[in-house]
């Protein structure tokens, strides 16, 4: 915007024969000169180098500017309030859209009461989620991570003749093990059993 001001400035100065010294920089790099002849008369007019403008634009492109009166916070620490500051939008989105909340569903009051806590407890887990992405360094998204790790089963079948039901246990591919060590603060090769161990008290 500040550019765009400071170059419409320029572009009245030409046209207007008001030179200035200051702006001598500018001219050179945004501006072509035609000259043109009327009657024996040597005439000027200026326009915009398009080739410049679009090297400009794309130059600062994709980058936002956020003032603040923290002057003691980093750079980082702005941005991570700025970007959290719709959690509360996030967080109905993900009841809504993603834990299809849209509807409950449900035709008791009980029923509504359980899918009510299921629901917040799921919610909690995908803050943690997001919280713990922060270490991530931008590789993985959380719909990456839901959508793998949602295909991990684990269930418990109870069999007659023994007293203990059997445990079967999905395999856990080498994603999901990365994903699970990141989310859980341990080694790959121990994911899968810690992830285990969290379900079976």
């Amino acid at each position: 915007m500040k550019l765009d001001m400071k170059l419409a400035e320029c572009f009245r100065e030409l046209n207007a024969g008001d030179w200035n010294e200051a702006h001598v920089a500018l001219y050179a790099k945004y501006f072509d000169m035609n000259v043109e002849t009327v009657d024996g008369v040597e005439k000027k007019t200026y326009s915009y180098k398009e080739k410049a403008l679009e090297d400009a634009e794309s130059h600062y492109a994709g980058y936002l500017a956020i003032v603040t009166d923290q002057v003691d916070l980093t750079s980082r620490e702005v941005l991570e309030i700025y970007r959290s500051k719709d959690a509360v939008e996030k967080a109905f989105y993900d009841l809504k859209n993603e834990q299809d909340a849209k509807r409950l569903g449900t035709h008791s009051a009980n029923a509504m009461d359980g899918k009510l806590f299921t629901l917040f407890i799921s919610s909690i887990l995908i803050s943690e989620i997001r919280r713990r992405m922060d270490g991530f360094d931008g590789q993985w998204t959380l719909n990456s991570i839901r959508t793998s790790l949602d295909k991990i089963t684990f269930s418990k079948v109870k069999i007659e003749h023994l007293k203990k039901a059997k445990e079967l246990k999905g395999l856990v591919s080498k994603t999901q093990r990365e994903y699970l060590a990141k989310l859980l603060e341990c080694l790959p090769s121990e994911a899968a059993d810690k992830l285990f161990a969290i379900q079976m008290p």
